[in-house]
């Protein structure tokens, strides 16, 4: 409803009118949803540090934007300067000082990698719309030989192969004599796998449990070609 009543300027602006806590702020930034104000992740969570603070009476009351203005704010008239992209405009002739977001100082923190980033998405929403966590550590992936889902059905059947995924779907049916079907996903598509009782006992970690992302799971067998799409066998499972 914000929003539909005129664009948010700023972070500060944004706090203000919409009453946003520290930590709702913060989850805002490290998601990248500020970054319809010009800012990147980490420049936005440092500036919803200082939009938090409290702003004082007189912005308050006033509903001004507490960033500082230099002398000079408002032209009017013909002899006023052409607007820049560092200058908001409202109305014909009318140019308003620099932009709340053009007077802030920029941020020291360094910026989050692309991996940082997707990291930062499964912690504040629980899933991300970019890369698959797997594309991130395929080059690591390759060189232990790991095959990525989409050229498993390139495999011989028969043919025994590492690969690895995140679980999306685990069914054991009470029917399948202690059959186990997973279902992994990697960024190339999916592969399932089938785990026999007799298979050693299945042991599953996060590649890193301080991350809110999907655990990567391997497993290593024996490739089944069928008319459907191929499925794995497990021997070996790890995480």
């Amino acid at each position: 409803r914000e929003q539909a009543k005129r664009p948010f300027r700023s972070v500060d602006d944004l706090t203000r009118r919409c009453r946003l806590r520290r930590e709702e702020l913060d989850v805002l930034a490290e998601v990248g949803a500020l970054g319809s104000l010009g800012l990147t992740r980490r420049a936005a969570l440092w500036q919803a540090a200082q939009a938090a603070r409290p702003a004082g009476e007189m912005f308050e009351e006033d509903g001004l934007d507490p960033a500082p203005h230099p002398e000079g704010l408002w032209a009017w008239g013909r002899d006023a300067p052409p607007p820049s992209q560092d200058l908001e405009t409202s109305g014909p002739g009318r140019v308003v000082g620099p932009s709340p977001q053009a007077l802030k100082p920029p941020s020291p923190l360094p910026e989050m990698s692309s991996y940082d980033e997707t990291l930062a998405d499964y912690a504040g929403t629980g899933l991300t719309v970019g890369p698959h966590p797997l594309e991130h550590l395929r080059p690591s992936l390759d060189r232990q030989q790991i095959v990525p889902a989409a050229q498993l059905g390139a495999c011989a059947h028969g043919q025994r192969v590492r690969t690895a995924g995140s679980v999306t779907v685990r069914q054991r049916p009470g029917t399948a004599k202690g059959l186990l079907f997973l279902t992994l996903e990697d960024e190339t598509g999916m592969s399932q796998a089938l785990v026999t009782p007799w298979s050693p006992p299945i042991c599953c970690r996060p590649t890193d449990s301080s991350s809110s992302a999907p655990p990567v799971w391997w497993w290593r067998g024996s490739c089944r070609r069928r008319t459907a799409p191929c499925r794995s066998r497990r021997s070996a499972f790890g995480g």
